[in-house]
């Protein structure tokens, strides 16, 4: 991986078409307003979840298909989640 080359906001603006056709071809900018970085203009990276399908819910069903699970304890689910927060 390259390392990011500094411009100047002064720069990006002149140079806008120049910046942003590097840009696409990879390259990754630091720029910078008064010698002091502000932003970052980068590829943007394709989403590894793209083209996943999105399964939708089943009209008319429900939870009480499930069995319940009986859990003998003294303790509250919230004494359990605090427990596993590591809050108490």
């Amino acid at each position: 991986m390259s390392s990011s080359q500094h411009i100047t906001q002064r720069q990006l603006r002149n140079d806008s078409a120049v910046v942003l056709r590097a840009v696409e071809s990879g390259e990754t900018f630091i720029i910078t307003n008064n010698g002091r970085p502000v932003a970052e203009i980068r590829p943007i990276h394709k989403d590894p979840f793209d083209g996943i399908g999105v399964q939708r819910a089943i009209p008319g069903a429900r939870f009480a298909a499930l069995n319940p699970v009986h859990i003998d304890s003294e303790e509250t689910a919230l004494e359990a989640l605090l427990l596993l927060r590591g809050d108490r």
